[in-house]
């Protein structure tokens, strides 16, 4: 309501020879309404790909989770650590990111996407044949819904929504 805007950076700068640092999100304020950005403060120890404003908390999600913060009116930086809202998400190496989005009955939805781009064995390889049914499906490529106000909850194939969609963002 003030003004603020939160960032998320999936991963932090990349200083040549060293490893990528995790990301993380920041809070931004203009404190004087000039339009420039007077305050920021770093917090997190992970970014993400999907971030929403939600009854004074700020959800984000990783590759692996849905989490939250808890913001107090009028402070930039959350002053808890994030809790976990749903954990356990399939680690993939493609189609990791997450976009989450909110109903007004209390469910938050993620994707899952596919961890290929066709079900194919061997993946990304010219002329290889798709899989049909897809194995994939069971975990992967499609929407997954969750009570939005409930910490502690892991990733369940129960919980499925839609299916058959490569990768939602």
């Amino acid at each position: 309501p003030n003004g603020d805007i939160f960032v998320s950076l999936r991963t932090g700068p990349v200083v040549q020879g060293q490893p990528r640092t995790p990301g993380y999100i920041v809070g931004l304020r203009d404190t004087d309404g000039d339009g420039k950005i007077d305050t920021q403060e770093k917090f997190g120890t992970a970014g993400a790909t999907g971030i929403v404003l939600r009854n004074n908390y700020l959800y984000f999600a990783t590759t692996t989770s849905i989490e939250r913060f808890k913001l107090t009116p009028g402070e930039l930086k959350p002053a808890g650590a994030a809790e976990v809202v749903v954990g356990g998400f399939p680690a993939q190496r493609g189609h990791s990111d997450k976009d989450i989005a909110f109903d007004d009955k209390g469910n938050v939805y993620v994707n899952v996407g596919l961890p290929s781009n066709a079900c194919t064995e061997p993946d990304r390889v010219p002329g290889a044949k798709g899989l049909d049914p897809c194995p994939q499906l069971e975990e992967h490529g499609g929407i997954w819904k969750f009570s939005a106000d409930t910490p502690g909850q892991k990733f369940s194939v129960k919980n499925r929504f839609a299916t058959g969609l490569r990768q939602g963002v």
